[in-house]
């Protein structure tokens, strides 16, 4: 079964896009970190929210 053999994943999303940070969360996900000034979007800086999933949490909410 491919849920076996998930490690780890991650994702990165906007500080201000709540709407994919959210279906994240709801897959899973918890926020790990904030990268400041991480990219430029329309010319200005925008932080980024890494988060994170182990293939242990993946497979014991499978439960």
């Amino acid at each position: 079964m491919v849920a076996d053999k998930v490690l780890d994943g991650n994702g990165m999303a906007d500080e201000d896009n709540a709407p994919v940070i959210r279906c994240l969360e709801k897959c899973g996900f918890v926020r790990e970190g904030l990268l400041r000034r991480h990219r430029l979007r329309y010319g200005e800086p925008v932080d980024m929210v890494v988060m994170g999933l182990l293939g242990e949490e993946y497979r014991a909410a499978g439960d």
